[in-house]
């Protein structure tokens, strides 16, 4: 579908919301996080929308636009590593173990749930993604694998 919805070569405020929701629609998050009563997403749009909206026209230009696929990708991969550091974490200390990773994988497995793949691809690449080499990742080491694993 075309992003720039009433074909005036911009994008509002509510087509950003369509494109930020098609975007993270196609990474497999689910649509109805943006509606939950607590979601921060909308807030979290809001302020990116202003922040890429560089001339205040309340519409963005291509060069804006641009520039929010950027923020949008930087945005996703640390909610997408949170989200994953919040599953693992399981001793809550800010670093997951390999240990941790496997007991994540075979929760995910048992309950036959969505997880599993993220946890096993964590688990698969746990030495490349362990770039300090101290047997744990932090959060900067699970973001940037995430990164990898999205493909950015």
């Amino acid at each position: 579908e075309r992003l720039d919805r009433n074909s005036d070569f911009a994008i509002d405020r509510v087509e950003f919301d369509y494109v930020c929701r098609a975007t993270l629609g196609g990474w497999g998050w689910d649509p109805l996080v943006f509606d939950a009563v607590d979601s921060p997403f909308p807030k979290q749009m809001d302020e990116m929308f202003a922040k890429v909206d560089i001339d205040g026209d309340g519409v963005l230009s291509s060069t804006e636009l641009h520039y929010a696929t950027f923020l949008l990708n930087e945005f996703a991969i640390t909610e997408v590593a949170r989200i994953i550091a919040g599953d693992m974490d399981a001793d809550s200390d800010g670093r997951i173990t390999r240990a941790e990773v496997v007991d994540a994988v075979a929760r995910h497995r048992r309950s036959g749930d969505a997880g599993l793949t993220s946890a096993q691809a964590l688990l698969d690449g746990f030495e490349e993604a362990d770039t300090n080499v101290d047997g744990s990742l932090d959060f900067d080491e699970l973001a940037s694998f995430t990164a990898h694993l999205m493909g950015g």
